[in-house]
Order: structure tokens, then sequence, then C-alpha cells
């Protein structure tokens, strides 16, 4: 065991923070692991580091680059494949798309977003409007997005995200494709877990 592995005077008769020419307050320097199993360090100080930093956050791509083809009427829902979740921090959804309305189409769309995590659902909504707008016979691309924070909540397994669309009457439109897809259309919504 080693004063730089485990961070303890009582592991290292000569090689410590004091005594060491190779560690010292200046020149902090470890080859392997800091700490052990299942244990925590406290920091007093804020970390900066010039290079790319790790702390365990997970990043799930829930849905990427969805292509469903063909005109949808009125609601339209989409449930994710069940995902786990390994931190016990607060949860990130991050939402973007965009949606194509025909020339029926103008009018208010709710977007909502519900994760399901233990059993207890987390949602929230989004109220757009989206008009149609001829354009050579091909209505452009209304992007929309929403981003929420979950609380503090996990781990847990068999997790689901439930993504809505419904407009405020019969309107009608193409979600994230066309027939054949256009690549110009897309749904991505991404969970980020941090640790606690």
């Amino acid at each position: 065991m080693s004063f730089r592995q485990f961070g303890g005077l009582n592991y290292a008769a000569k090689h410590n923070a004091v005594s060491s020419n190779y560690n010292t307050s200046n020149n902090f320097q470890v080859t392997q692991n800091v700490g052990q199993p299942s244990s925590y360090i406290n920091f007093l100080s804020d970390i900066s580091a010039n290079n790319t930093t790790s702390v365990g956050t997970n990043i799930i791509q829930v849905f990427s680059e969805y292509n469903p083809t063909g005109t949808k009427t009125g609601s339209f829902t989409m449930t994710s494949a069940s995902f786990n979740i390994i931190g016990s921090g607060p949860k990130l959804i991050i939402c973007n798309g965009s949606l194509e309305p025909n020339n029926v189409g103008s009018g208010y769309y709710t977007f909502k977003i519900t994760v399901n995590i233990n059993g207890t659902p987390y949602s929230q909504s989004n109220n757009v409007w989206i008009a149609y707008v001829a354009n050579g016979g091909n209505c452009p691309h209304t992007t929309y997005g929403m981003n929420f924070f979950v609380p503090s909540t996990g781990p847990a397994t068999n997790c689901t995200l439930v993504f809505e669309i419904k407009p405020s009457g019969n309107q009608s439109y193409v979600l994230a494709g066309s027939s054949p897809p256009d690549t110009g259309d897309y749904l991505n919504i991404t969970l980020v877990d941090y640790p606690n």
C-alpha cells in the first residue's frame, strides 16, 4: 500500500506528501488508482483539470434518429425500450426534434415526456404553435425542444420513457420522417444520469 493510492500517512514510511521528492503539495501525481472500492474521497477545494474528466455520468440515448414513416393525425405516442439507471443523482432529459405539419396541420401541439423510474412517473409538457407554410409544395420543418430535471432518484431497472404529441385539434402532420424517410426530420431524446 502507498500514501499516493490510499491517502494516509500510516500507509507510507518514506513516500508521503511531506518527504517525497516526487509527490509534493505542488506536484501530486498518481499512476493508477486513488481511493478504495465503496468509499468516498471528500475534497475541500474545487477540482480543476486540463484534460477531459469523467465522474461516472451515464448517458442514455433513449430515442435517436427515430424515423416513423407516414402521416399522423391526432395524438401520437412512442414508448421506449426499458433501460437501467445506475446513478442516484438527478436526471437531465434533453429532447429535440422536428415536425412537419400538412396543409391542415396548423395549430397548437403539446409535446409531453414522461419517464418512469422505480414506479414513479415524472413528466413535463410544452405547448408550441406550429403553422403550415407552403414552400413549393413542401412545408419547412419546425424544430422543437425541451429539457427538464428529474429529482435525485435511482438506481433503478426497467425504466421507460414515453414521448407524446397531442394536437389541439385533429391536425395532420409528419413526425421525424416522411415517406420515404426524410433525413432532415429527427427526434433525439437523451437522459443524462448523474451519480450521487
